[in-house]
């Protein structure tokens, strides 16, 4: 599978599970990458004192451009994959058809508690 059949397919997962409001809404997109950013770095075993650092130099920083910013992105992503000796692409696939496996009514509940969290978008 390509990356952008892969891609396709992974839009018409949020589309179909969260709808096309909460697909195309950019800061929703931005929470959901950090938080998975963020439970990877966990798994790391990256302390939270290092990310909070983190955000506050980055935040300190001007705007980067996005087209740069999502190609360092998909660098680090894959220099770390290579570094740990896992298959970016293979998980990716594994993820989609684990997630792929849930009910709508499941995803839709954890985006309910996100959206009484204060940390997501409400749909329409």
């Amino acid at each position: 599978m390509t990356i952008l059949a892969l891609a396709n397919r992974i839009q018409q997962w949020i589309i179909r599970n969260f709808g096309e409001k909460i697909f195309l809404d950019r800061q929703e997109r931005g929470r959901r990458f950090i938080e998975e950013g963020l439970e990877l770095c966990q798994a790391l075993e990256v302390s939270k004192e290092d990310i909070l650092r983190l955000v506050d130099r980055v935040y300190s920083n001007p705007v980067g451009d996005i087209q740069q910013e999502l190609g360092g992105v998909g660098i680090t992503l894959l220099g770390l994959t290579s570094a740990i000796g896992l298959d970016l692409a293979y998980y990716t696939k594994e993820e989609l058809l684990r997630l792929e496996s849930l009910p709508v009514s499941y995803w839709w509940a954890r985006h309910v508690a996100k959206v009484e969290a204060g940390i997501s978008t409400k749909a329409a």
